[in-house]
């Protein structure tokens, strides 16, 4: 071996897990043999408290999924990956509510952090938003998400805000472009466009890179 790449997040915060993955990579570079499940446990535990377990298992609910789908992944994928099921999705948010829960009324930086590990998964039920409420009501699902489109973006935009981010993903699409993509007549509570409308081509998915921290679809 001659030498090793890896590369994460850059020119903006934000990102799925992303600081989980910086210091997997950074721990596995001075020491391949570390135990991974017990680095991953740690650093859960020590970053979001007691919101640990919502956090782990979302991690794997996704996990679960690409395995029972046995969905190859590529260097990126795009919103409607074969392994982004609405009950994949629901089951993921419950995962949050839960952690939510776990740290609400508490050290607010905990809480803050579970918002930023929220936001990849909100991203792509925003453009998925009927099909995955359809899918919950049928299923009987409880829905973890505000009644309406509008506000899950706002709290969406909220969130972009608080972290001072500047871009959804490598193009430097960003908050306004999403805003756009969502509601192209501007009229508060509009369906988003069908998914053949968004240009889903060059998605770059947060999960893309391995164990690397990973970008916003776009």
């Amino acid at each position: 071996m001659l030498g090793i790449f890896e590369e994460g997040t850059y020119g903006t915060s934000g990102g799925d897990l992303t600081q989980l993955k910086d210091y997997l990579i950074a721990k596995a570079l001075w020491d391949p043999s570390v135990d991974a499940d017990a680095l991953v446990a740690s650093f859960l535990a020590g970053y979001y408290g007691e919101a640990a377990a919502g956090i782990k298992a979302y991690m794997g609910a996704m996990l679960q999924g690409i395995e029972q789908s046995s969905y190859y992944m590529h260097e990126s994928f795009d919103i409607n990956a074969p392994f982004l099921t609405p009950q994949l999705l629901l089951t993921s948010a419950a995962a949050f509510v839960a952690a939510h829960a776990a740290v609400a009324g508490g050290d607010a930086r905990f809480v803050h952090r579970v918002e930023e590990a929220g936001m990849p998964l909100m991203y792509v039920v925003l453009f998925r938003w009927g099909e995955v409420k359809a899918y919950a009501k049928q299923a009987g699902v409880a829905w973890p998400y505000n009644a309406t489109l509008r506000p899950q973006f706002d709290e969406f935009k909220r969130r972009y805000q608080h972290l001072a981010m500047s871009k959804l993903d490598e193009r430097g699409r960003n908050i306004t472009w999403m805003e756009q993509a969502l509601f192209p007549n501007a009229t508060a509570g509009a369906p988003p466009p069908s998914p053949s409308a968004i240009d889903v081509s060059s998605t770059v998915a947060w999960w893309k890179r391995g164990v690397g921290t990973l970008h916003w679809p776009r």
